[in-house]
Protein backbone atom coordinates (compact mmCIF):
# COMPACT_ATOMS: atom_id res chain seq x y z
CA UNK A 1 0.00 0.00 0.00
CA UNK A 2 0.78 3.31 -0.59
CA UNK A 3 1.35 5.52 2.53
CA UNK A 4 2.10 9.33 3.28
CA UNK A 5 1.93 11.70 6.15
CA UNK A 6 -0.31 14.32 6.20
CA UNK A 7 -2.18 17.57 7.58
CA UNK A 8 -6.16 16.75 6.86
CA UNK A 9 -8.05 20.20 6.93
CA UNK A 10 -11.10 20.79 8.85
CA UNK A 11 -14.50 21.20 6.60
CA UNK A 12 -14.51 24.75 6.84
CA UNK A 13 -10.94 24.64 4.99
CA UNK A 14 -12.46 22.26 2.69
CA UNK A 15 -15.25 23.82 1.40
CA UNK A 16 -13.16 27.14 1.25
CA UNK A 17 -11.04 25.30 -0.89
CA UNK A 18 -13.95 23.61 -2.61
CA UNK A 19 -14.87 26.97 -3.78
CA UNK A 20 -11.42 27.90 -4.82
CA UNK A 21 -11.43 25.07 -6.94
CA UNK A 22 -14.52 25.29 -8.35
CA UNK A 23 -13.49 28.79 -9.69
CA UNK A 24 -10.07 27.46 -10.80
CA UNK A 25 -12.05 24.68 -12.84
CA UNK A 26 -14.21 27.32 -14.57
CA UNK A 27 -11.54 29.19 -15.66
CA UNK A 28 -8.87 26.32 -16.59
CA UNK A 29 -8.18 24.99 -20.55
CA UNK A 30 -7.85 21.27 -18.59
CA UNK A 31 -6.75 19.65 -15.96
CA UNK A 32 -7.96 16.99 -13.10
CA UNK A 33 -8.83 18.72 -9.60
CA UNK A 34 -9.32 16.15 -6.51
CA UNK A 35 -12.59 15.49 -5.34
CA UNK A 36 -12.91 18.20 -1.87
CA UNK A 37 -13.02 14.39 0.64
CA UNK A 38 -9.10 14.76 -1.02
CA UNK A 39 -7.73 17.69 0.43
CA UNK A 40 -4.40 17.62 2.57
CA UNK A 41 -0.93 18.34 2.56
CA UNK A 42 1.40 15.46 2.33
CA UNK A 43 4.60 16.17 4.65
CA UNK A 44 5.80 12.74 3.49
CA UNK A 45 5.54 10.55 1.05
CA UNK A 46 6.57 6.93 2.93
CA UNK A 47 5.88 5.03 -1.00
CA UNK A 48 4.99 1.66 -1.59
CA UNK A 49 4.66 -0.02 2.11
CA UNK A 50 4.24 -3.81 3.41
CA UNK A 51 1.05 -4.28 5.91
CA UNK A 52 3.79 -5.98 7.83
CA UNK A 53 5.98 -3.12 8.34
CA UNK A 54 2.43 -0.73 9.57
CA UNK A 55 3.13 -1.23 13.49
CA UNK A 56 6.56 0.15 13.22
CA UNK A 57 5.57 3.27 11.03
CA UNK A 58 2.64 3.78 13.39
CA UNK A 59 5.14 3.56 16.53
CA UNK A 60 7.49 5.66 14.59
CA UNK A 61 4.32 8.45 13.98
CA UNK A 62 3.83 8.14 17.66
CA UNK A 63 7.25 8.51 18.69
CA UNK A 64 8.04 11.86 16.41
CA UNK A 65 7.96 15.16 18.03
CA UNK A 66 7.72 18.69 16.43
CA UNK A 67 7.06 22.14 16.89
CA UNK A 68 3.57 23.91 16.58
CA UNK A 69 3.18 25.87 13.23
CA UNK A 70 0.56 28.03 11.92
CA UNK A 71 0.15 27.67 8.64
CA UNK A 72 -2.61 30.02 6.36
CA UNK A 73 -4.05 28.93 3.06
CA UNK A 74 -5.48 32.67 3.34
CA UNK A 75 -4.57 33.53 -0.11
CA UNK A 76 -5.33 30.33 -1.87
CA UNK A 77 -8.86 29.94 -0.08
CA UNK A 78 -10.54 33.74 -1.26
CA UNK A 79 -12.64 33.75 -3.84
CA UNK A 80 -12.13 36.86 -6.07
CA UNK A 81 -15.05 36.45 -8.33
CA UNK A 82 -18.28 37.86 -6.05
Amino acid sequence: MRLFIAINFDEATKEAAAASAKLLQQHSLRGNFSSRDNYHITLAFLGETERRRLPKVREAMENCQGREMKLSLQCLLQNKSA
